[in-house]
């Protein structure tokens, strides 16, 4: 099995990358097609059953960050390790199957999709299944097949859904199809892994154990800031406006491509590397360079157009997620820093830490988010999700400059120097062209991010040292 300090950093990002824009692309074309054909209630009421089925895993979740990271260690029992991910997704069939069905009634009135139980006890086993063996595979650092089985699951996803919606169930055929193409993909992880199945001993659970506890509650504090927003929008709003919401989340996602890919490297390779007393140094640098790379581009690019990124999209009865448009581009900037942060600070074996820092900002976000939304709605509480991201970085800047490393690098100075320049040629496009179908939006919105790369590329040695390392890779 490849060791996670011994793949090629860059290579690997550069693999999933390739992946995860194939992935965006056939995810977007499924947003906009079901958003348009469902109605924003109904698109809504999906995403509201989702968040459901996301929040009931978390426990999961949490205990895959702690088996990913014992697995990355040199020594590591790793049969042991996983014949513990077995039982997982079972245990969560019987929580989710007992615990949800006394509020069968109060889910389907909530989100206001019909049976809602069965489909959310599918959903959150079929999830649990999938993230207890792709968080193994990740602890490999072979990000790029990861990816890879991910972008498959999109494209299985996505030809179920039309399916199924073009049958005639609705919102539950996104469910369904959902549920149905996670199995589906599962069996790809386990060939992906040299997967040797022993009996774990009580060593081996008490060391998962003492991650666990922390990682546990940190996976449902942690980057769980959108997800609070869609439960706060769908309890004090309606299912239409998280539908505007969604439509506005999905638009920023290719944000957090970067980061996402890094900071799955960056826990492995830190935890390997620490393990051997080796430095990682030199990598978290680079890495945090990186991780916003899209973020920026893409905050610019919805601060000059962001009402015609939405209505071109979505059509103009989105028109309303404009606005929050902007407010979750500039959080995914301090949250594709924060995520990098939190993974390299787990990888230090420091995940206390990082529970302490989320559980600040997550009360920062809730209590904000509540004042706020019964002020200016769903704006108020897309505000207070920034403010607590801003905090999150904050503090996970700062406890890395206890480990001397720094938390930010010129090349990130000029990553927001070339969006500053896009920015201001989208504005000038935008005022000199109607954009008022796809093709003059592409036109307008490729000539942005072609001149923020170009800019990039000349302004940037650490840039174009990573291209040609990529490329070499590549041709040799």
């Amino acid at each position: 099995m490849t060791d996670a300090s011994e793949v090629n950093l860059s290579f690997e990002v550069g693999k999933g990358l390739i992946a995860k824009v194939v992935m965006a692309v056939i995810g977007f074309s499924g947003t906009i097609l079901f958003a348009r054909l469902l109605g924003a209630s109904d698109f809504g009421g999906y995403y509201l059953l989702l968040m459901i089925a996301e929040f009931l895993k978390k426990p999961v979740d949490g205990w895959s960050v702690a088996a990913k990271k014992r697995y990355s260690e040199l020594t590591s029992p790793k049969g042991e390790i996983i014949a513990g991910q077995m039982l997982l997704p079972l245990f969560l069939v019987v929580f989710v199957a007992i615990g949800a069905y006394p509020f069968r009634t109060a889910i389907a009135d909530y989100t206001g999709v019909a049976r809602s139980y069965h489909v959310l006890v599918f959903l959150a086993g079929s999830l649990g299944l999938y993230s207890a063996f792709e968080s193994i595979l990740g602890a490999t650092g072979l990000v790029g097949r990861q990816t890879g089985i991910d972008t498959f699951r999109s494209v299985i996803t996505l030809a179920l859904q039309v399916l199924f919606v073009w049958y005639g169930i609705g919102v539950l055929g996104m469910a369904y199809g959902l549920g149905l193409a996670t199995l589906i993909s599962v069996p790809l992880i386990f060939w992906s892994l040299d997967i040797s199945v022993n009996i774990p001993t009580i060593n081996t659970f008490w060391s998962l154990a003492r991650f666990a506890k922390d990682s546990i509650p940190y996976t449902f504090v942690s980057k769980a800031w959108d997800r609070y927003d869609i439960f706060l929008i769908g309890a004090l709003l309606s299912p239409s406006v998280v539908g505007y919401y969604e439509v506005a989340y999905k638009l920023v996602v290719p944000a957090t491509f970067v980061s996402g890919l890094i900071g799955s490297i960056m826990m492995s390779r830190t935890s390997n590397l620490a393990s051997r007393g080796e430095d990682a140094t030199a990598d978290v640098t680079n890495s945090l360079s990186f991780a916003s790379l899209f973020a920026i581009p893409i905050f610019f690019g919805a601060l000059a157009i962001p009402e015609k990124l939405v209505v071109t999209a979505y059509g103009p009865e989105y028109r309303s997620a404009a606005v929050l448009l902007i407010g979750l581009a500039l959080y995914q900037i301090f949250n594709t820093q924060s995520t990098v942060f939190g993974d390299i600070i787990a990888g230090l074996d420091r995940h206390n830490a990082n529970l302490k820092i989320s559980l600040v900002a997550f009360t920062v976000n809730i209590i904000l988010g509540y004042l706020l939304i019964l002020r200016y709605g769903a704006l108020g509480v897309v505000a207070a999700t920034v403010v607590a991201s801003v905090v999150e970085y904050v503090a996970a800047a700062y406890l890395l400059t206890r480990f001397d490393i720094p938390f930010i690098s010129k090349t990130v100075l000029q990553e927001v120097l070339a969006g500053v320049l896009m920015y201001t040629v989208l504005v000038t496009l935008s005022t000199a062209i109607s954009i008022d179908s796809w093709y003059s939006l592409l036109l307008v919105v490729a000539s942005g991010g072609l001149l923020y790369f170009v800019v990039l590329i000349a302004i940037s040695l650490r840039v174009r040292t990573v291209i040609k390392s990529f490329l070499k890779t590549v041709t040799t």
